[in-house]
């Protein structure tokens, strides 16, 4: 019979093997100093002149004013009915008393028919 050594594994399945953590770590620190790059050169180029609002001539402006219709008048407000409130009469309806013997024996007879 053939003794083999032992042999236990430390890595733990979520690890990668080194190689592949190398390549991640390089390919992240070339597009971390490409997003530098860009962070810096963007702030830099230089902005397009905005172009100022063309001018309506006075006339024009009045005219095209008056022309706007008037926005029709609110109706006027409809006044709500006020229903009269509905009181409902509860009468309360109070059990007749029962002796506490009386029911102490018919708790006891309940019991004792579901034994039989």
């Amino acid at each position: 019979m053939v003794i083999a050594p032992y042999y236990r594994d430390f890595d733990l399945p979520w690890e990668g093997d080194p190689e592949s953590s190398a390549r991640f770590r390089k390919i992240l620190r070339v597009l971390l100093i490409i997003l530098v790059v860009l962070g810096i050169a963007f702030p830099l180029l230089p902005t397009p002149q905005r172009e100022a609002p063309e001018e309506v001539p006075q006339r024009l402006a009045r005219v095209m004013l008056e022309n706007q219709p008037k926005p029709p008048p609110p109706p006027p407000p409809v006044p709500k009915e006020e229903k009269p409130k509905i009181e409902p009469k509860i009468a309360l309806v109070k059990p007749p008393p029962i002796d506490e013997r009386e029911r102490a024996r018919r708790k006891a007879q309940k019991q004792l028919n579901q034994v039989k």
